[in-house]
């Protein structure tokens, strides 16, 4: 990792929860982050048009919406939490490890040539390193109301251990 990059993570403290079933990233983005929106994740960014504000530059409280997540048939949801710099962001989400957990305070960077968060690289807390794929994203989804912190969430989707 680079020096400036050591910097900007000193702040962030990425962790594992458990949930109390097997949780899907969707679930977890629609409680955290109060955008009512229902099916696959790949299909969030269709779904939010007209329905909530869309951008290409992340803000907190957003959800950040992932194509072609493994495979092109697949998406994945990610609530920004904190922007720690113009490439840099915190957030949560669940089920990255295809393993239905919790993954708090997750930084993602921007890897697109323009800085444009059309490719973002992940944090992988397992490894606490930085991913070695790419992927790319759709944008982010605005809410309209305020966003909910982890012990907002309902008491049926975390469990509490980790």
């Amino acid at each position: 990792m680079k020096p400036e990059e050591v910097s900007i993570l000193a702040s962030v403290r990425p962790q594992i929860l458990d949930a109390k079933s097997p949780l899907q990233c969707v679930r977890f983005a629609r409680e955290a982050s109060g955008i009512d929106i229902y099916g696959d994740a790949k299909n969030w960014w269709k779904l939010a048009a007209g329905k909530y504000p869309r951008t290409a530059r992340p803000q907190e409280g957003a959800v950040l919406v992932m194509k072609g997540y493994r495979t092109t048939r697949r998406g994945h949801v990610a609530v920004v939490k904190k922007i720690l710099d113009e490439r840099t962001i915190v957030v949560d989400h669940a089920n990255w490890g295809n393993d239905g957990r919790i993954y708090l305070d997750a930084p993602m960077k921007d890897e697109s040539p323009k800085n444009d968060w059309s490719m973002v690289r992940v944090w992988y807390t397992p490894n606490n390193a930085w991913g070695k794929r790419i992927y790319r994203t759709r944008g982010f989804i605005l809410p309209t109301t305020a966003v909910a912190s982890v012990a907002d969430l309902p008491a049926d989707i975390v469990s509490g251990s980790n």
